[in-house]
């Protein structure tokens, strides 16, 4: 399989999808849809999205696949991607390519490759920002394209200045609370609006260590 990130707005109608989608599965793993202390992003607010569209989907389970992160908790070793593995330039602004191939940002829209995988980030501070909506498609998970999703987010927050990357997942998200561990994520503190949560999870990377 192969994929292409690439910067798109908030409001892109197959991101929009895409997050729908993973709100709709959470909803359902949590038995509520009150699962996100502090209230959702908004355009407002978010710094970068990204959207990754794949050619063909990826052969996998999607009932041990987590929503929010979409890498089943024992990936193909293939998938395993340590994160020296993908170099920092590997990633230009707004773009980046699975197996090696790169497109400029926007270039697939309705016609060509579906939307399949998304992330955003929003910033904390000058020097820190979040992960925000991180996900990928059911028919396209366990292929890696998370983990890229992911090195692309580490890429253009460097970019930007920002040596530090938080997130908070849930506790009913066990995959994804593996998934970040395994690309680098250590736990945290609760912090921000999600101090006080029963359910909420929080990581964080230095990528000064990368």
């Amino acid at each position: 399989m192969t994929w292409t990130i690439e910067e798109r707005s908030w409001s892109d109608p197959a991101g929009a999808a895409l997050r729908r989608a993973q709100r709709a599965e959470l909803d359902a793993r949590y038995g509520c849809d009150d699962h996100e202390p502090g209230g959702p992003p908004s355009a407002s607010d978010i710094d970068l999205f990204l959207v990754a569209c794949g050619e063909a989907p990826a052969v996998a389970d999607p009932a041990v696949a987590d929503p929010a992160v979409a890498e089943p908790p024992a990936a193909d070793p293939a998938d395993a991607v340590p994160p020296a593995a993908v170099p920092a330039d590997a990633v230009p602004a707004g773009a980046a390519g699975g197996s090696g191939r790169a497109a400029s940002a926007g270039g697939a829209r309705p016609g060509s490759a579906p939307a399949i995988g998304c992330g955003a980030l929003r910033r904390l501070t000058d020097h820190s920002a979040e992960i925000k909506r991180m996900y990928v498609a059911p028919g396209h998970r366990g292929s890696g394209v998370a983990t890229a999703i992911l090195r692309a987010l580490e890429d253009a927050a460097v970019r930007r200045g920002w040596t530090t990357l938080r997130l908070e997942t849930g506790s009913e998200q066990p995959e994804a609370i593996r998934f970040y561990r395994r690309e680098g994520y250590r736990e945290i503190p609760l912090y921000g609006v999600y101090r006080g949560s029963t359910i909420s999870r929080c990581f964080e990377r230095d990528l000064r260590d990368r």
